[in-house]
């Protein structure tokens, strides 16, 4: 909180409560970027400049998609935008509606060119440390091929 302190001390009056949220909000906001600042030296980074080698199965102007190495699922396909995005947070409120499009017209063009668009498929993006996202750039994985159980545990379960 020390960036929040200098600004309450510097009033000497007490902050509104909902100016008291703005300021805290910015500061939480600022703290989750540097905790997850984007790594040019990432994994999917390195694969973009073709540092690192995959088996790509999609690629055009705005993204790129390859077989996961460790496959979760019997089709197990990593989708990442071309740009430079940490999270989908970041992916969501930056790209161009060009690349927005393109992500979401990839989805489905890799479903069906993988034959589990009609038997279903599981999209999933982790975004953040609770989520356990482990690359600082933005992907999701298309996992099909088999039956993928329920999303999480349930409780109790």
């Amino acid at each position: 909180m020390a960036c929040v302190a200098p600004v309450l001390h510097w009033m000497h009056a007490p902050l509104h409560t909902s100016a008291m949220q703005l300021v805290l909000g910015m500061y939480r906001r600022n703290l989750d970027e540097v905790q997850m600042a984007y790594d040019r030296n990432n994994v999917f980074a390195r694969i973009l400049r073709g540092e690192l080698p995959c088996t790509k199965i999609y690629e055009d102007q705005h993204v790129l998609a390859f077989r996961d190495i460790a496959p979760q699922a019997p089709v197990h396909v990593v989708l990442i935008p071309k740009g430079e995005y940490i999270s989908s947070d970041d992916f969501s409120a930056s790209a161009s509606p060009a690349e927005l499009a393109a992500f979401m017209q990839a989805i489905g063009k890799i479903a069906r060119s993988e034959g589990v668009a009609e038997d279903g498929y599981r999209i999933l993006a982790n975004h953040g440390a609770a989520a356990h996202q482990e690359v600082p750039h933005f992907h999701l994985h298309i996992l099909g091929g088999r039956d993928l159980g329920p999303m999480l545990v349930r409780p109790g379960a």
